[in-house]
């Protein structure tokens, strides 16, 4: 998270309070979450609306295609090696 993201989730929380993220879980898009955060007062870049909505959208346990591919890929090669054979020595 960059630091200027961090920043603008303070000046938030201290505008809205402590339920500032429960505010933004129903932002579906990227420019709903800009609209909220200028309604707060609470301009956000394009960079950072891009990150912040990916971490919302991390939140609320939504993987992107690339983290669902590396999280299914690392299963699979979990299950394709299984454990190793008990009767083999190990090798240096």
């Amino acid at each position: 998270m960059t630091q200027a993201l961090l920043e603008k989730m303070k000046v938030a929380e201290e505008k809205i309070g402590k339920d500032w993220l429960k505010e933004l879980g129903d932002c579906e898009t990227k420019q709903q979450l800009k609209n909220r955060a200028d309604e707060w007062g609470v301009g956000l870049t394009d960079q950072e609306t891009e990150e912040a909505f990916g971490l919302l959208s991390k939140k609320n346990g939504d993987l992107s295609d690339e983290e669902l591919a590396g999280y299914a890929g690392g299963l699979l090669s979990l299950l394709n090696t299984g454990p190793p054979p008990e009767d083999q020595e190990m090798k240096d």
